[in-house]
């Protein structure tokens, strides 16, 4: 099935059935003991199997998981090894994305902001900087989670 033969009806109805049945395990399910990279990436590509699309590239690899780390989305790891609180980080999806996660009420797509963007300016060499306010429809899905814990 996964070489894409077969019929894609039920191809699709049996990804579908995964989907229905797809949640990500809790803290208490994580492991214990810290991992390596090729670990983490074979224990998230289990976790993250059903999300995965016929012919696609895989949802977590090496680069992604340095990329978070270099942009500081997740803590780096202690010793090359990864905890479960790095697992965490990898394993969540961004709140409202309808793909890998679930859609959020009252949000319109992911609820991802990039509040500033700094650089230099290719012509002129100065340095650019640009700040952006969270948007509304944000702040009120923040006030919303805030107001459940």
């Amino acid at each position: 099935m996964r070489n894409g033969k077969g019929d894609p009806g039920q191809r699709l109805s049996e990804w579908l059935d995964k989907l229905e049945r797809f949640d990500l395990p809790d803290w208490d399910s994580l492991p214990q003991l810290d991992l390596y990279m090729d670990q983490v990436i074979l224990l998230l590509t289990r976790y993250l199997s059903p999300l995965e699309r016929y012919g696609e590239e895989k949802a977590i690899t090496a680069s992604i998981i340095n990329n978070y780390v270099r942009m500081k989305v997740m803590p780096p790891p202690v010793k090359k090894r990864y905890s479960r609180v790095h697992l965490a980080y990898l394993g969540r999806p961004i709140l409202g994305d309808a793909v890998y996660g679930k859609p959020a009420p009252g949000l319109q797509g992911q609820c991802l902001h990039a509040a500033g963007l700094r650089f230099v300016h290719p012509r002129t060499g100065e340095a650019v900087e640009l700040r952006c306010p969270l948007p509304e429809e944000f702040q009120a899905q923040l006030r919303r989670l805030a107001a459940r814990v």
